[in-house]
């Protein structure tokens, strides 16, 4: 269908058929159409990135998510809102991508960088109280994780005592960083009393 319009516009505008007058506007509206399409590319418009991040979120493309994230890092025209946030929103994408053992560690650690990056680069941000249960929750999974390794019947219990020390101290730092959330959620609360 559309290759059989190309083909009537191309026969159409020939040098050697119909008017050559008409053949001239069309080209040019043509022209100036393509210029305007063009051009519209480089005026950006507000990006509604946190609804587009959502709906890769919810369509489980976590890897594109986090793409997404890396490019508006590198892109000088990033929404400065959005940068404030990357860091806390590929928190966010990591603890919603955990996949197997290996991969999940390797994300939780990720995860756990970007919050505390986040945190220390805006600790006053609306999102830092968020971040900061972000963080405790990612600890709470990395203690889960070990204390699920010490329970496995092929671990000696040399390892065993290793892997469920590990899980305590995850739980304690979790559990500090969940003090930290409160204090800063009452703070917040406050505000707005």
């Amino acid at each position: 269908m559309i290759f059989a319009r190309v083909k009537e516009f191309m026969v159409w505008t020939h040098p050697t058929s119909g008017d050559g007058r008409a053949k001239r506007v069309a080209i040019r509206l043509i022209a100036v159409l393509l210029a305007t399409f063009l051009s519209a590319g480089t005026l950006r418009a507000a990006e509604p990135w946190q609804a587009f991040l959502d709906g890769l979120r919810d369509r489980e493309l976590h890897d594109m998510a986090l793409l997404y994230l890396d490019r508006m890092a590198a892109d000088p025209a990033c929404p400065a809102d959005l940068k404030q946030v990357l860091d806390y929103e590929a928190g966010v994408t990591l603890m919603t991508s955990l996949g197997d053992p290996p991969a999940r560690e390797r994300a939780l650690d990720d995860a756990q960088a970007r919050f505390q990056k986040f945190l220390a680069e805006h600790p006053d941000h609306p999102r830092a109280s968020l971040a900061t249960s972000q963080l405790a929750n990612v600890l709470i999974e990395r203690g889960r994780a070990r204390k699920t390794w010490a329970e496995r019947a092929e671990v000696d219990e040399k390892q065993r005592k290793k892997l469920l020390a590990e899980a305590r101290e995850f739980f304690n730092q979790a559990q500090t960083a969940l003090a930290e959330a409160e204090k800063r959620y009452l703070a917040a609360l406050k505000k707005m009393r």
